[in-house]
Parts: C-alpha cells; sequence; structure tokens
C-alpha cells in the first residue's frame, strides 16, 4: 500500500522529518538527496530515533547511541551512550539489559511530482530503503520518459 507522507521539500538535507502513517511513526530522512523512511523506534527500548544525529548514512538514537544504516536499516553500532554522554565498553552490556543488536524496520519510498509516498507502511518485515532514478525526465504526471535506471537499496519485497 503506498501512503502520502510529506512533501520533498519539507525534509532538509542531513535531517528527518516525524510522519504517522498507518499507526507507524515513521521517520523520512534526507541524506545525500535521497529520502529513505525509517520506523521510528529504536529496537533497544523502543524510544524515538526523531532527534537523532544524521550523518555519513548513518542514524543515531540520541537516547543510548545506537546508529543505524538510514538504506538498510542495519545496526551500525550498539547501545554506547546515555543521553549523549559516551559509556565505558564495560557497562555498555549492562545499559544494553542483555538485548542484542537489532536493525530498525525500513520502508519502500517513491516520489511523485514533488510528493512523497511510503510503501508497505501497513506491511511486515523490511522494504526498499530507498529508490533512486537515474536519466530520464519526469513528466507533469509523475511518469519518467527516456532511459531510465532504476538503482533500489534494501531488501525487495514481494510484491515491489
Amino acid at each position: 500500500m503506498k501512503v502520502k507522507a510529506a512533501h520533498v521539500d519539507e525534509i532538509a538535507e542531513g535531517k528527518s522529518k516525524c510522519v504517522k502513517l498507518d499507526q507507524l511513526r515513521i521517520l523520512l530522512i534526507r541524506e545525500k538527496g535521497e529520502i529513505f523512511a525509517l520506523e521510528n523506534r529504536c529496537p533497544h527500548f523502543g524510544l524515538s530515533m526523531e532527534k537523532g544525529a544524521i550523518s555519513n548514512g548513518s542514524i543515531t538514537c540520541p537516547w543510548h547511541g545506537s546508529s543505524f544504516d538510514v538504506k538498510t536499516g542495519a545496526n551500525v553500532d550498539w547501545v554506547n551512550s546515555v543521553a549523549g554522554i559516551p559509556l565505558p565498553k564495560w557497562s555498555q552490556k549492562l545499559v544494553a539489559m542483555g538485548k542484542e543488536p537489532q536493525a530498525v524496520r525500513t520502508f519502500a519510498v517513491t516520489i511523485e511530482n514533488g510528493t512523497v509516498f511510503v510503501n508497505n507502511a501497513s506491511g511486515s518485515g523490511t522494504g526498499i530503503g530507498a529508490v533512486s532514478v537515474v536519466g530520464g525526465t519526469l513528466g507533469g504526471n509523475g511518469s519518467i520518459a527516456g532511459s531510465v535506471t532504476v538503482e533500489s537499496a534494501g531488501n525487495l519485497a514481494p510484491g515491489n
């Protein structure tokens, strides 16, 4: 299912915008010109990542420092701080409370006429992290004409 989420101009480079779609809070993130969609829920304690720092292709949970790849949702670093204060290595497993590193859920994104749509917002599993269309000409109805290459990041779910 494709759900209207925002206009591309509402998402600044290197920033996120939180939207609620199908009872899920989704973070729309613009990184290096691409827009990605992740569930706004850190798998460590389920807290919001809306105020997390975005850099080098990842978002860092502001609460316990876990980082996730914005394209794939893969865990990059797991529980290394508390409210931005670094933790010594010996205490990181204590703060993680026995939880193993986990990925954050991602969703497919499409852009039509400047509108960002999130696909599979009510589905389960991991969708496409991002889709870039390289080449071609964008038509007034959102269609693309000419030679087109579609590049995707993340896992392609059945039906996508």
